[in-house]
């Protein structure tokens, strides 16, 4: 621990039981924590969840974190409901960050991507083994084919390779991102992303799956292209191999240069059919909003935002993740502020933190 960071930093407390209460106060205050090189101490982590505290994929977040900085850390076990962290120094380098269950690594991967673009001068590499696609979590499509895509406008720019698939509950996945250091010409400009023109949308639709019947693929497609029949639409049916079985149906929406992925994972309760109406549903409302960011791209762009100079956006709904992703950077010294367009559109204006 250095005591010469804590007196220039005095330990900000943060309430995990906040808000949507659940591992994303964890994911962003750690970004902030090494980034702002604050110490931090959490309590009360995943108060609202089922199962409180650090589960495998929270706490591998947590060993990410300090892996990269060389953190002080105090709490950092299964099942914990308080740590404190106290950031070093961040190194580039190589890195392999493995969740023994399926659990996100791409939650893993958003901890550190900040830190390793903004606050290091090298290219780092990071592997990722675990889940890619899972309930409740960004799938790697998400990651990279819109995350990574509007971050990019940001100067945050990094390369992803996909060697394995990993579904839940098996697991099994495994990948490369491959991290630049944002150049100085890029730094500290605000971004404000450019009207939709909803007279130019596509979409592609893949149908993914292992170790099911190959209709079920087929039938989601069909089925999806029955309801967008008015709708520039490619479609790809891919079978691949993993440990268990899985399904996904993904939609990545182009429009202008920008991409926001929305995706169903097959259930043994929901018929292919349900599958593809479920996804065409939230396509369609995603469309008619005219919104730049879908709402699960929202809460994740505040963070690129906040420290890359600040910008606005727009999205179709604002849910609770965002509002207290937008509270957590409060928090930090930074700002969000909301303002209500119409029924199904929010603009998000997100202020910079000087990191």
């Amino acid at each position: 621990m250095n005591s010469l960071q804590e007196v220039a930093h005095p330990l900000l407390v943060i309430d995990g039981s906040v808000g949507e209460g659940g591992g994303q106060i964890l994911r962003s205050s750690l970004t902030l924590a090494v980034c702002l090189q604050r110490p931090i101490r959490l309590i009360n982590i995943r108060k609202k969840r089922s199962k409180p505290g650090l589960l495998r994929q929270h706490l591998t977040c947590v060993r990410a974190a300090k892996e990269i900085c060389g953190a002080y850390v105090e709490g950092d076990f299964l099942g914990s409901n308080e740590i404190s962290f106290y950031p070093g120094k961040v190194q580039p380098g190589r890195y392999c960050f493995k969740i023994s269950t399926a659990g996100s690594t791409c939650l893993v991967f958003q901890t550190v991507l900040l830190p390793l673009v903004l606050k290091t001068n090298q290219v780092s590499e990071i592997v990722f083994e675990g889940g890619t696609h899972n309930p409740k979590a960004p799938a790697l499509d998400f990651i990279t084919e819109s995350f990574l895509v509007f971050c990019k406008q940001l100067g945050i720019n990094a390369d992803v390779e996909l060697d394995r698939y990993g579904f839940s509950p098996a697991g099994g996945g495994r990948w490369t991102a491959t991290v630049y250091p944002r150049s100085d010409v890029e730094k500290n400009k605000a971004c404000v992303f450019e009207k939709n023109d909803d007279k130019d949308i596509n979409i592609k639709l893949q149908a993914v799956s292992s170790n099911i019947p190959k209709s079920i693929n087929f039938r989601e497609i069909e089925k999806f292209r029955h309801l967008a029949k008015n709708i520039d639409l490619n479609t790809e049916d891919k079978r691949i191999n993993t440990l268990g079985q899985g399904n996904v149906l993904i939609a990545t929406i182009a429009n202008q240069g920008y991409s926001n992925v929305l995706m169903q994972l097959g259930e043994h309760k929901l018929s292919a059919e349900q599958v593809a109406e479920k996804l065409y549903r939230r396509c369609s409302e995603l469309m008619e909003s005219g919104a730049q960011a879908s709402e699960y791209l929202a809460d994740q762009l505040m963070l690129p935002l906040a420290l890359c100079g600040g910008g606005e956006f727009t999205t179709n709904e604002l849910t609770l993740h965002a509002k207290t992703n937008g509270d957590v950077i409060k928090l930090f010294g930074g700002d969000v502020k909301y303002t209500k367009l119409k029924a199904n559109l929010w603009k998000v204006f997100v202020s910079p933190i000087a990191c």
